[in-house]
């Protein structure tokens, strides 16, 4: 839909985003990113680290950017700035289509 759209408006253009793809890709080679734990979050709550709400006091895990969650729902910080890298400057057709966020910005 959004491609009959381009091409029905001079001077549109848009970029997709393939997150599954990324966290797919991610997922099936954790240490490639620097990623010790998939499945764990950082903010752990009191039960099985992360069924509850993040909250002033729970327990925050020490190595960061090792995790590939925050909480329950959040990529962590490192989970963010992967995605947000993989976005910007990604080879079409990878992660992003039908150009990268950085051709999209430089788009006229």
């Amino acid at each position: 839909m959004i491609a009959g759209l381009a091409a029905k408006l001079p001077g549109f253009a848009y970029s997709l985003a393939d997150l599954y793809g990324l966290t797919e890709a991610t997922f099936s080679d954790p240490g490639a990113v620097g990623y010790t734990d998939i499945s764990a979050a950082c903010c752990k709550g009191e039960i099985l680290g992360a069924e509850e709400a993040c909250l002033p006091n729970s327990m925050l895990c020490t190595n960061r950017d090792q995790h590939a969650f925050w909480d329950r729902v959040h990529p962590s910080q490192r989970g963010a700035m992967l995605s947000a890298m993989n976005f910007y400057r990604s080879r079409p057709g990878r992660y992003t289509m039908p150009i990268d966020f950085k051709g999209l910005t430089e788009s006229s």
